[in-house]
């Protein structure tokens, strides 16, 4: 068996810590993990909305502000975080609101920034598809098509309204990452309903009511 020279031995431990070093620093480093946008289809009348998923190499971590950039078919969110000294990995996963959109295709950055020094971006591709006709400040200013209570419990209730003399539509329930888990139908113009939270555990979730002619505005809903 050929032995390792004194030489070969120093240039074996060089590399092995080279390599602990670099696999650190990638586990450690302020970094998007993913990004993605609800709702997953937004037509010209939702509310569009950015989900971000950030990680960072001390701890705690927290949103200072964020800023929206739009320049015809492309969107920039700059997200600016700051940082504690715990030595410990950091993870957010943060909900910023771009607004509503004209009807096209689209390409959403986001940056990641601790402090004023860029980190991290990530990009996704969407379109918005043209809706007309269902906006209602009344409806939206009102208690009508509001969950309550919220933040809620065991069961939740809603008094809901359709725009336009819709007489169907749903209620729709979907989770951080825009995956739809509540699909329920509303029968008549208007009414109440109750809700179960079956299936849904305690977090934040968003909610909006589906109609033929697209989706009202995107709502949050706190479960506890």
């Amino acid at each position: 068996m050929k032995l390792l020279t004194p030489l070969s031995k120093l240039s074996f431990i060089a590399i092995i810590c080279f390599s602990l070093i670099t696999i650190s620093s990638n586990l450690r480093a302020d970094q998007v993990d993913s990004l993605s946008v609800i709702p997953t289809n937004p037509t010209a009348n939702d509310v569009v909305q950015l989900i971000l998923h950030t990680q960072f190499s001390s701890g705690g971590c927290w949103v200072d502000s964020f800023t929206v950039s739009i320049s015809g078919g492309y969107i920039n969110v700059f997200a600016y975080y700051s940082t504690g000294s715990l030595a410990v990995i950091c993870t957010r996963t943060d909900t910023f609101t771009i607004g509503k959109l004209a009807a096209g295709a689209y390409q959403l950055v986001g940056n990641q920034f601790t402090g004023s020094a860029w980190q991290d971006t990530g990009s996704v591709n969407f379109t918005v598809t043209p809706m007309t006709g269902i906006d209602d400040p009344d409806i939206y200013s009102s208690r009508l098509n509001t969950i309550f209570p919220n933040p809620a419990g065991q069961s939740m209730s809603m008094n809901y309204a359709l725009p336009n003399g819709n007489l169907t539509g749903n209620l729709v329930i979907f989770d951080l990452h825009g995956r739809q888990l509540l699909d329920q139908t509303l029968n008549g113009n208007s009414g109440a309903i109750q809700i179960q939270r079956s299936g849904l555990v305690e977090g934040m979730y968003f909610y909006a009511i589906r109609t033929e002619a697209g989706m009202l505005e995107v709502r949050k809903l706190i479960v506890h």
